[in-house]
């Protein structure tokens, strides 16, 4: 009985052994995955940022200026909006896009024709579906160095491209800052690289970084 006991131990121990064994080498490989799978969705998201730098138009606006409060009332009836039953709110960037150039509409210019331009534009534009194939990207958020600071971009057809031309004069001559570096990082990109720093699999490059990867959400 004794000689038995002995041999189940032995088995038992042996067989604890190659699971402990095996555990370690599967966790390793899964940690070595998740972190190449981190490491290639910061990549990817750098990437898209470099892309959108060159379709994307941006301006930096107070949180007192009109234009940002009309946005951000804009933003809210749009929520609003959709808690109507059988309600059709369109997409929230067109709603956006036609309370910012009504605002616009409204401000002091030294170029009359570019206060020409988007009237013409606001006129003629009746309802939200006359935009949907010119207007793709329309966005406020707070930024994220600065909360009393606002960052609206633009992604705009080709038709429609002096329009928003003119609305960003019109804006940087009422105070707005005309931004055109790379977009900064997203809160999800930023929490995957303080993540990967945690772990030492990622050591920043300063001389790759950029005043947009640290100023803005």
């Amino acid at each position: 009985m004794s000689g038995l006991m002995d041999k189940w131990s032995r088995a038992s121990s042996a067989s604890d052994g190659n699971s402990r064994k095996t555990f370690v080498k599967t966790d390793t490989q899964t940690r070595n995955l998740a972190v190449a799978g981190t490491k290639l969705a910061v990549y990817l998201a750098d990437r898209s940022r470099l892309h959108d730098a060159r379709l994307q138009k941006a301006v930096l606006l107070q949180e007192q200026h009109p234009v940002t409060q009309v946005a951000l009332q804009a933003g809210k009836s749009f929520h609003q909006s959709k808690l109507g039953l059988g309600k059709d709110v369109s997409n929230p960037h067109l709603w956006l896009w036609r309370a910012i150039i009504s605002a616009a509409c409204e401000l002091k210019t030294p170029v009359a024709s570019d206060k020409l331009i988007l009237q013409k534009h606001r006129d003629e534009t009746t309802t939200p579906e006359m935009l949907e194939d010119s207007v793709f990207h329309c966005r406020i958020n707070q930024t994220f160095r600065d909360k009393g600071i606002y960052r609206i971009c633009f992604v705009v057809a080709a038709p429609i491209d002096h329009v928003l031309d003119a609305l960003l004069r019109l804006l940087v001559a009422n105070g707005g800052q005309l931004k055109v570096t790379k977009p900064p990082r997203s809160a999800l990109e930023r929490n995957a690289l303080q993540l990967l720093r945690s772990m030492g699999e990622w050591a920043p490059n300063s001389s790759a970084s950029t005043e947009a990867d640290v100023a803005m959400h």
